[in-house]
């Protein structure tokens, strides 16, 4: 609300206003100069609990002066500990518009408010202590990692990075009791805006430019004159979104007026001529990759089926997202375009996955990959405890730990730097999908894995541990769990189909063999660190299925029953009472009331019944 003696200069002859002024005091200046005696519609910040408060409107709205005096009233409000981003299409353009414009925030703070301002440090400190950043909407990283009470994004539309650099500030904004963001832009077609102000807690002002009634009129006639009835004059005069682009062949309209349901995506794709896959590749790191599958369906009828576009991925990312794709929809091949360098595309694509259709409906996809790690992360053995080296050894582990302070502690271990190790593998896919017209729509896949980790070198090194003459860090149990505790190979295969309103899923899995590391130490080779154990366990490979029917009621409600592990299958027992005569002693106590490795890929509880009802609205 306006003050009263602002209301009373409203009022008067224009002649009469500069000698009134002369004769006002500094503080009655700058009470009179106060924004929300000033401010339009749409520059006052609206009620209610929103996270976002985006101000669209066309030039000259007063977007940038109503976002500088949104940031001096919070950094007021807040204490020493409060910290604002501000973020434009460039750390240069929030500088020269944000922070020194002529709407910015040192010219719209009041006398005394900014307290510093260093270009080179991107920083601006207030009087109350609060501290505002620049950042980059070019630069999506400067945002990845800083935590901030408030934020003022300015000119969205614009930003180069616009969906990741959003991403990352609003993961960032979350200081403070009630952390928000002010938003002010023209709109853009093709912009982040139209899917920023669709966000349920964001609360959407702004407006045209002719609402400001301190814009010149000669400046409104003539940007009239020349853009009225255009669509540029709609965003940039207007501030109206508008989500087609200018001469589009395929405008919203047309196509929302030919859009099928996502569900109906699967059956057209089963019954299509062909599928192909669109790759349309960024041009540099941080873009967006298109990728669009598409099919013929016949009788000139054609169809997009989804799309599967990723943003700010790596080659190898995109590469593999188009993969994905052209799997998912049994795509005959994939079309991609070669402005960025057709043998690039190629041999990134190919790097991805290597894809074969040798007939309709299937599709089969291989890869063969060689890791190699140095200086690998690994936990060590569980040092002082039985089975991690000798009984000297141990126990001058727990001498060390006692030495220290630790007297209720028998044993120890922590993360090294421990390996150096090579994984070689091989993953292969098959999918092939059909129609049976009145019995319904199926897919069959069959998918075989092989896994094989070896540890180059062992990295002993023992720091103030070298004093225990024999110590391992890495042992034989550790070194056996990464090499042999998990499956060499896995095979799994799988029925999917649906018959109108009844729909099932078989699935059975062939684990390899595990190999369960005891504690004792092989007999005749207690130092060794390969040798096998007279308590370690071979987990014999295993066959598990899975079943699972389903009702589906008007499709919005589901009814399945199910069973994992149908047969109650249980993993190889562990063995009981002495060992053989050849070796002498007894296995582990705890067999008799732990008698399943806890190392068994499938578990241990056997045959899991469950009934699942699932209701959308």
């Amino acid at each position: 609300m306006r003050a009263a003696f602002v209301e009373m200069l409203a009022d008067l002859e224009p002649a009469e206003v500069p000698l009134v002024i002369r004769a006002m005091t500094d503080a009655q200046v700058e009470q009179a100069n106060l924004f929300p005696h000033w401010a339009t519609r749409g520059q006052a910040p609206p009620p209610g609990d929103w996270r976002t408060w985006a101000i669209v409107g066309g030039r000259g709205f007063g977007k940038t002066r109503a976002g500088a005096e949104w940031v001096l009233a919070r950094a007021r409000e807040g204490g020493g500990d409060t910290r604002i981003a501000l973020v434009a299409a460039s750390v240069e353009e929030a500088r020269r518009v944000m922070v020194e414009g002529p709407s910015g925030i040192i010219v719209s703070a009041r006398r005394g408010e900014v307290r510093d301002w260093a270009a080179s440090k991107r920083e601006l400190v207030f009087a109350s202590g609060a501290r505002a950043t620049l950042f980059s909407g070019a630069c999506a990283a400067m945002l990845r990692g800083p935590e901030h009470d408030f934020a003022w994004c300015d000119e969205v539309a614009k930003w180069p990075q616009a969906a990741e650099a959003w991403d990352n500030l609003q993961l960032g904004l979350r200081r403070g009791a009630n952390p928000c963001a002010v938003v002010t832009t023209t709109p853009r077609a093709g912009s982040i805006v139209a899917a920023l102000i669709g966000e349920p807690d964001c609360v959407r002002t702004g407006g045209g430019g002719k609402l400001n009634p301190f814009l010149p009129d000669t400046y409104l006639r003539a940007v009239e004159r020349r853009y009225a009835g255009t669509r540029r004059g709609a965003e940039e005069l207007d501030g109206a979104v508008l989500l087609d682009v200018e001469g589009s062949l395929w405008p919203l309209q047309l196509i929302e007026g030919c859009r099928a349901r996502d569900e109906d995506a699967e059956r057209l794709a089963a019954g299509a001529q062909r599928v192909v896959v669109g790759v349309d590749p960024p041009a540099g790191a941080g873009g967006t990759c298109g990728i669009v599958a598409a099919a013929m369906l016949g009788d000139d009828a054609y169809a997009v089926l989804a799309d599967e576009s990723v943003a700010g991925a790596s080659p190898e990312g995109w590469a593999g997202a188009v993969a994905r794709a052209a799997a998912r929809w049994r795509a005959d091949r994939v079309v991609a375009e070669k402005n960025q360098g057709g043998d690039m595309v190629r041999s990134v694509l190919r790097a991805a996955g290597a894809t074969l259709n040798p007939l309709r409906g299937l599709n089969v996809m291989v890869d063969v990959y060689q890791i190699k790690i140095d200086d690998r992360i690994v936990l060590t053995e569980n040092l002082g405890a039985v089975g991690s080296g000798t009984a000297a050894v141990n126990a001058a582990v727990q001498q060390v730990l006692l030495a220290g302070g630790f007297s209720s502690v028998g044993a120890a271990r922590f993360f090294i730097n421990g390996l150096d190790t090579t994984t070689r593998g091989l993953d292969a896919v098959a999918v092939y999908r059909f129609g049976l017209g009145g019995l319904g729509n199926w897919s069959l896949t069959a998918a075989y894995n092989y896994n094989e980790n070896k540890i180059d070198r062992r990295l002993n090194a023992l720091g103030p541990l070298a004093q225990i003459p024999g110590l391992v860090l890495f042992g034989r149990v550790e070194g056996i769990r990464f090499t042999d505790g998990q499956p060499e190979d896995k095979l799994v295969l799988s029925a999917d189909g649906s018959v109108g309103a009844f729909g099932i899923t078989a699935r059975t899995t062939r684990y390899g063999e595990v190999i369960s590391p005891g504690a004792a130490v092989p007999i005749g080779a207690p130092t060794s660190l390969t040798e096998l154990g007279p308590d370690d366990l071979r987990l014999a490979p295993k066959w598990i299925t899975d079943l699972e029917v389903r009702f589906t009621f008007k499709e919005h409600a589901t009814f399945a029953l199910g069973a994992n592990n149908l047969f109650d299958v249980y993993p190889t027992h562990r063995p009981t009472g002495p060992r053989p005569t050849s070796v002498g002693g007894s296995y582990p106590i705890d067999a008799y009331y732990q008698p399943y490795s806890t190392f068994s890929p499938f578990g241990f509880n056997g045959r899991f019944l469950y009934g699942r009802f699932t209701a959308q609205f």
